[in-house]
């Protein structure tokens, strides 16, 4: 089981859509099938690394655990979970007036 520091590759607090995803090149270009993601001494994230980060744990085919989260992480990555994401997107007319 390979072993990631967040705090080694990004920092204290995660903030950008693309450090995640280049978090995630680093999971998928690893040799093993199971991942510990160790959340140590980072501080917290922002909405945009949690939306990242949660999009691409779920189309990620291998097996990612969290360990260290504090509760300001545990609680961002809860919110962005709960959030709803419309199936499909409706078109909208706009009128002139």
């Amino acid at each position: 089981m390979e072993r990631i520091s967040l705090l080694d590759i990004i920092g204290t607090y995660p903030t950008t859509r693309k450090s995640c995803d280049e978090l995630f090149n680093k999971i998928n270009k690893s040799t093993d099938d199971n991942i510990i993601i160790d959340f140590s001494n980072v501080i917290g994230i922002t909405n945009s690394f949690a939306s990242e980060y949660v999009f691409n744990k779920n189309k990620c085919k291998k097996t990612i655990i969290e360990k260290n989260q504090n509760k300001t992480i545990i609680s961002m990555l809860d919110m962005v979970n709960k959030i709803k994401k419309p199936d499909k997107v409706e078109s909208i007319k706009i009128e002139n007036f």
